[in-house]
């Protein structure tokens, strides 16, 4: 995953890495491939998995209902990946509709960690 434009790790934010923490392996947390400053206006492109279906939040303005069932799929699948952020010490401190994404799949995912804390994170 990745710590988009608000958060940035100790370790390499001048050449553009970013934190990889150790539950990155975790299927309900989307997965980050790649960052980089771009040279012409220092901003940060950040490269993650597509999560084709939008957020539960765009999901749900435009008028999806969720049945029981899909609620329970969401909740299990924010809270496994906040029990792998916590374990490692980290806290999203931004969950809602719009920070959980789905796709064609069934997949559900935690997403936009700008405001995470935690170890290796620095908050801009």
């Amino acid at each position: 995953y990745v710590y988009s434009t608000g958060a940035m790790a100790t370790h390499g934010a001048s050449n553009g890495e970013s934190f990889h923490g150790e539950p990155a392996n975790n299927p309900y947390i989307v997965k980050f491939y790649s960052s980089y400053i771009d040279p012409s206006d220092t901003s940060v492109c950040v490269v993650l998995e597509f999560m084709n279906s939008g957020s539960i939040q765009s999901l749900i303005n435009n008028g999806r209902k969720f049945s029981e069932d899909d609620a329970i799929v969401i909740a299990f699948a924010v809270l496994n990946a906040l029990v792998d952020l916590h374990g490692v010490g980290m806290s999203h401190r931004n969950i809602k509709p719009s920070n959980i994404l789905t796709n064609t799949l069934g997949e559900v995912k935690i997403s936009d960690f700008g405001m995470s804390k935690g170890k290796g994170i620095v908050n801009f």
